[in-house]
């Protein structure tokens, strides 16, 4: 074979393991977006919420006021992940925004994840009463069960990545081997009925949920360390849960004596993901995981810089999420939510 031969079948073979690796990587974003194709709810008509609150008036003002599953499809989350979507070209191409509306609710509706994405939608034609009977009391066990919550809370099997739903870090935990499921924390009963505000801090600010669940222990000052223990107490999943996108952040504050801040110490727990080549805008898996997993206890050391030595009066230390867009890595400001604080620790020295 002449030099000129060799040439070309050199070209040949790259041009064909280049366009063998694009041709891969283009079914992997076919096959990841087209599992979420399809609703994972009943489509057609919806009466809307409001319709199921004149009798059941309770439980749609928990759904209203607490759940982010109110407003789903509309909040600023949502709308930013579809603006990725559809202005990604191959992303758009491909399928275009119909993956943000398979778990959000249906497009059109601004209610999100309302009572007939749940329970499913009245039967034309039948009575509420009958329509309660015939359908909504017989699928009651059906929503009883965890895996009606994994619809949503997990990915589809084809392109589900081990730790990545927090479902999947339930069916791992010490609360799913004791047989304590989502609804025993998230629908626990409150008068009678099932709690349907699910206790979001994202939608309810209710930063009353995790008093019992996060801690912060054993401070000491040894100069030139700083350290500490903080504990996930939560039984179910990891702290933040799930993720990548929401981000539990440490924030310590030293002072002097005047109650000056002399330095600061951020630290993050979160899973930072890989993006999915070309689109860049869905995890495919973790560069890193940082999370407090289910019932950890990790200690924290932080070496203070020389000319603080004898100007640290105070601490305090302060737990709050984030929330970060995957593609910015964790850079927290980036943020388009911030939650109020968690935990506050203040500690004299």
């Amino acid at each position: 074979m002449n030099k000129r031969k060799l040439f070309y079948t050199a070209v040949l073979l790259v041009a064909f393991i280049i366009v063998a690796y694009y041709t891969a990587i283009f079914g992997m974003v076919y096959v990841f977006f087209h599992s979420y194709d399809d609703p994972r709810y009943e489509v057609g008509e919806q009466k809307g919420a409001a319709f199921c609150g004149d009798c059941h008036q309770e439980i749609y003002n928990q759904w209203l006021s607490n759940s982010s599953h109110a407003g789903a499809n509309s909040h600023e989350r949502f709308e930013s992940f579809r603006k990725k979507v559809t202005e990604n070209a191959v992303a758009n191409f491909v399928i275009g925004d119909k993956s943000c509306y398979s778990c959000m609710g249906p497009r059109g509706s601004v209610e999100g994840v309302n009572c007939e994405v749940c329970h499913g939608l009245i039967i034309p034609n039948m009575s509420i009463m009958e329509v309660h009977e015939k359908k909504f009391k017989p699928g009651l066990e059906e929503l009883k069960q965890p895996e009606f919550c994994a619809k949503c809370h997990q990915m589809p099997e084809e392109a589900e990545i081990p730790g990545m739903s927090v479902y999947s870090e339930w069916k791992e935990s010490e609360a799913a081997r004791q047989g304590i499921i989502c609804h025993d924390c998230h629908m626990e009963m409150r008068n009678n009925l099932s709690y349907h505000g699910f206790d979001s801090i994202t939608r309810s600010r209710n930063i009353e949920q995790y008093k019992d669940y996060v801690n912060i222990t054993d401070i000491e000052l040894d100069f030139p360390q700083f350290s500490l223990a903080i504990e996930n107490r939560i039984t179910a999943h990891a702290l933040p849960p799930s993720g990548p996108s929401r981000i539990l952040v440490l924030e310590i504050s030293l002072l002097d004596s005047n109650g000056e801040e002399k330095h600061k110490i951020i630290d993050t727990f979160a899973k930072k993901s890989i993006l999915l080549p070309i689109v860049g805008i869905h995890p495919i898996g973790f560069r890193e995981n940082t999370q407090l997993q289910s019932g950890e206890v990790r200690p924290l050391t932080y070496i203070l810089p020389p000319d603080l030595e004898g100007g640290i009066s105070e601490a305090v230390l302060t737990l709050r999420f984030y929330d970060v867009s995957d593609e910015y890595a964790g850079d927290l400001s980036k943020a388009h939510w911030i939650s109020e604080p968690i935990l506050v620790e203040e500690v004299s020295f």
